[in-house]
């Protein structure tokens, strides 16, 4: 692990041990205040421990000891859009832009800035589409600059479901996943957008995955939860087990038919309960710990 502390700090949050990114960066900002990594570091940190009100905090003590970082700005934005004030990301994400147009991460905030902004209260329809309008251009220009980036994408396909191009958002999130199989917020991408499409099951699949590659988080169970308690999901499961049944007749019936039906309808019990107790209690873990922190 590295020694410097920023990238100590760094290294730990990808990791998942946000309470001790948070240690370590706060410490290095009493040392260096005007840190940018140190800084950026500890408002993602707060952010992962459900503490935005005190990320922006962090961010705009950044922003006024150097207020012409585009990365400071950049996570501003990102911190307030977390604490559920999206007017003022898309300002932040719009001055870090000014500032450091050639950063594509910055595009990408914007875009998801604007995106919570369109979903911020009631709202007329035509400022709605306006806000989305505005989110396709901004995720359609980061993805030229960088498209090998998997959250270009996945903030492109966010956009599309919004505004209810389901197909679109699918397709960006399997380029997302293409790009980074293992990315969380593609699987959840990708089931939402397959729910909206009735594939039910493919859905399924995709929110269990995500729910195991990020167990610190329930909201992929409360979206595997939703599909699968949907009556069209029943539907769908049982064509599902028809499926070898219809496959395996020859002409004759024989009790031994039944075998496959039973393993699909055994399949699709599984696929409904047992992902959902066991990662809901992961979930549950999780959100203990950080109630201790």
């Amino acid at each position: 692990m590295s020694r410097d502390p920023a990238f100590r700090a760094l290294e730990l949050l990808r990791v998942g041990r946000a309470a001790e990114a948070a240690d370590i960066a706060r410490i290095a900002l009493t040392e260096t205040p005007d840190d940018e990594l140190s800084r950026r570091v500890l408002v993602a940190a707060l952010i992962e421990l459900d503490r935005a009100d005190d990320a922006v905090e962090i961010a705009e003590v950044g922003c006024r000891l150097r207020p012409s970082s585009g990365q400071i700005n950049a996570a501003r934005a990102l911190a307030l859009r977390h604490a559920n004030r999206p007017l003022e990301a898309v300002e932040a994400a719009e001055t870090a832009i000014r500032l450091d147009p050639d950063q594509p991460d910055h595009a990408i905030e914007y875009a998801k800035s604007l995106l919570a902004a369109s979903r911020w209260t009631p709202r007329p329809a035509e400022l709605k589409r306006s806000l989305l309008t505005r989110a396709t251009q901004t995720a359609d220009a980061a993805i030229a600059t960088s498209p090998t980036s998997p959250d270009a994408h996945v903030v492109r396909g966010a956009v599309a479901l919004e505004g209810g191009d389901f197909a679109t958002a699918e397709r960006s999130a399997m380029k997302a996943l293409h790009l980074d199989p293992e990315l969380p917020s593609a699987h959840q991408l990708a089931g939402l957008a397959k729910a909206k499409r009735r594939q039910l099951l493919d859905a399924s699949d995709h929110f269990v995955h995500a729910g195991r590659l990020d167990t610190r988080s329930s909201t992929s169970i409360e979206m595997l939860d939703e599909v699968s308690s949907s009556p069209g999901w029943w539907g769908v499961a049982i064509m599902g087990a028809a499926i070898p049944v219809l496959s395996a007749l020859d002409g004759s019936f024989n009790t031994w038919m039944l075998v496959p039906a039973a393993g699909g309808v055994a399949g699709m019990l599984w696929l409904r309960f047992a992902p959902t107790r066991r990662l809901s209690a992961e979930a549950k873990a999780a959100k203990r710990r950080a109630r201790r922190l």
